[in-house]
C-alpha cells in the first residue's frame, strides 16, 4: 500500500492553501475591497474566486461539499472558506488507501475522461499560488508596511520543488 503520491499532493495543497490564508489574515474590510482600478478585482473577490473554483472542480469530480464560497467581504468568512475547502480536500485524501486511487479517473458526468484527483489537485494548488501573487501585490500596494507571508511562500515553493527535484531543492536550502 503506497501513499507517496497522496502525501505529496496533500502537502502541496495544504501548503498552498495555508499561504493564501496567511495572506488575507488581518486584512480590514477596506483592504479586502480596495481596487487599484475600477476593472480590477479586490482581494475579497479573488479569495472567494479561489474557493469557488476549488468547489467547482470538486463537484466536477463527483464530490459534493455541503458549503459554498462566501458571498461576503468579511475576513473571517473568507478564511473560514479557505479552511473548510482545505479540510474537505484533505479528508478526501485521507480516505484514499493507495496512490492508484488518486490517479483513477472519477465517475462523473461532467469530468473529462482523464481527470483524476492527481490531475485536479495540483492544478488547484497552482491556481492558489497564481492568485496569491495578486493578493500580495494588492495588500502591499495598499499598505507598504504590511509584512507579506514571503517565508511561507518560499516554504511552499520548496515543498513543490522538493517533489520535482529533491536533490536540487536540498542543495538550495544550504545556501546562506
Amino acid at each position: 500500500m503506497f501513499r507517496e503520491r497522496i502525501t505529496m499532493v496533500e502537502e502541496i495543497f495544504r501548503s498552498c492553501s495555508e499561504v493564501v490564508y496567511k495572506a488575507i489574515d488581518g486584512a480590514t474590510t477596506e483592504e479586502l475591497n480596495w481596487k487599484p482600478a475600477p476593472e480590477s478585482r479586490p482581494i475579497a473577490e479573488i479569495t472567494a474566486h479561489i474557493i469557488r473554483v476549488d468547489l467547482h472542480f470538486l463537484k466536477k469530480m463527483g464530490y459534493l461539499p455541503d458549503f459554498e464560497a462566501p458571498k461576503t467581504d468579511n475576513e473571517n468568512d473568507l478564511k473560514s472558506g479557505i479552511r473548510k475547502t482545505e479540510e474537505y480536500v484533505l479528508d478526501i485524501l485521507k480516505g484514499l488507501s493507495e496512490d492508484s486511487e488518486l490517479m483513477k479517473p472519477r465517475p462523473s458526468e461532467i469530468a473529462l475522461e482523464h481527470e483524476s484527483l492527481d490531475h485536479i489537485l495540483p492544478h488547484l494548488s497552482q491556481h492558489h499560488l497564481y492568485h496569491l501573487a495578486q493578493i500580495i501585490y494588492l495588500r502591499r500596494a495598499r499598505n507598504r508596511k504590511w509584512k507579506s507571508p514571503v517565508e511561507d511562500w518560499e516554504k511552499t515553493t520548496f515543498t513543490i520543488g522538493s517533489y520535482l527535484n529533491p536533490k536540487a531543492t536540498a542543495s538550495l536550502r544550504n545556501i546562506p
